[in-house]
């Protein structure tokens, strides 16, 4: 995790998200969101899900929830500093992320 936090910008994070449940191997929707919120990526992708995700419903949540989060971050912040997260998202199979390095 340190090593993650001192990359400068984070622009896309590409986060392993097995379900709603925790889990000894994998990242909970939870844990990635949490996760997400800590190092402050600008696009997030959610991989790994397990069947019982499903994938539009689970979509319209995280959006709701980044609403929520950009609302609450904002406000912590005095209104001085917003989120940088911009996009969450579940991925797809065989989805491209363009990246630059």
């Amino acid at each position: 995790m340190l090593r993650l936090k001192q990359i400068p910008h984070l622009e896309t994070l590409v986060v392993d998200a097995l379900g709603e449940k925790l889990h000894n191997a994998h990242y909970s929707i939870q844990e990635a969101l949490a996760l997400s919120v800590e190092l402050q990526p600008r696009n997030v992708f959610f991989v790994g899900m397990s069947c019982s995700l499903e994938h539009a419903k689970t979509n319209r949540r995280l959006q709701k929830w980044l609403a929520l989060h950009q609302k609450a971050y904002s406000q912590m912040h005095a209104g001085t500093k917003k989120s940088k997260i911009e996009k969450i998202q579940l991925a797809m199979d065989g989805q491209f992320v363009p990246m630059t390095f």
